[in-house]
C-alpha cells in the first residue's frame, strides 16, 4: 500500500554517521545503567545501526548478526510480530511516534519483554526517512504486573467464596 510506495519513492541515503557516533558515546553510558538499547533505521536503504546494549539485551555479540530491519523483526516472538510490524507501518503512514510492546526471543530460546518506541524523521518532501528508536527491557515490570493481577484475582475469588459461605451460614440458621 502507501507504505511500500513511500519506501520505493524515497532516495537512498545513509544516516549521518558523525551524529550517531557522537550521540552513541553518550547513549552507551546511559544505556549501561538502564536496560535500554537503541536502533537507527534509515528506511529507504534498510540500513540499521544497533547500540551495544541492544546486542547485550539480545545476548549476542556485535558482529554475530548483521543489523537489519528483518533481523530485528525476527527477534520478535512470532505471535507478536504481525502486531508490531502493523503498528510500525501504521505509525509511518500516519506520521505518529511508534510505540509497542513485544516479547523478544533470543537465540537460546529465552524471552524478554520489550517496550519499543521510535521517532520518525522526514525529508523536505515530507516523506519518512528514518526511525530512531529504543527497546527497553520491561520483563521484570511485566512479571510484577502479572503477579499483582493474579493476587488481585485470588483475593476477589476468596472474597466471593467467603461472602458465599457467610450467606450460606445465614440461610442455615
Amino acid at each position: 500500500g502507501m507504505f511500500v510506495a513511500a519506501m520505493q519513492a524515497m532516495p537512498a541515503r545513509r544516516p549521518a554517521e558523525g551524529g550517531w557516533q557522537r550521540s552513541g558515546a553518550r547513549l552507551s553510558v546511559s544505556q549501561g545503567i538502564a536496560t535500554v538499547g537503541s536502533w537507527d533505521w534509515a528506511i529507504s536503504t534498510t540500513l540499521v545501526q544497533w547500540s551495544e546494549n541492544l546486542y547485550r539485551l539480545q545476548r549476542i555479540e556485535p558482529g554475530d548478526v548483521r543489523p537489519s530491519f528483518k533481523a530485528f523483526i525476527n527477534w520478535i516472538h512470532p505471535d507478536d510480530r504481525d502486531m508490531v510490524v502493523g503498528t510500525l507501518h501504521s505509525c509511518i503512514e500516519r506520521r505518529k511516534t511508534f510505540v509497542s510492546e513485544a516479547r523478544m526471543v533470543r537465540s537460546d530460546g529465552t524471552q524478554w519483554t520489550a517496550f519499543l518506541k521510535g521517532d520518525l524523521e522526514f525529508n523536505s518532501a515530507g516523506m519518512p526517512t528514518r526511525v530512531l528508536g529504543i527497546a527497553q527491557d520491561v520483563t521484570e515490570q511485566k512479571e510484577a504486573e502479572q503477579r499483582l493481577q493474579q493476587r488481585l484475582l485470588l483475593e476477589q475469588s476468596l472474597a466471593s467464596i467467603s461472602k458465599h459461605f457467610v450467606q450460606e451460614e445465614a440461610n442455615f440458621h
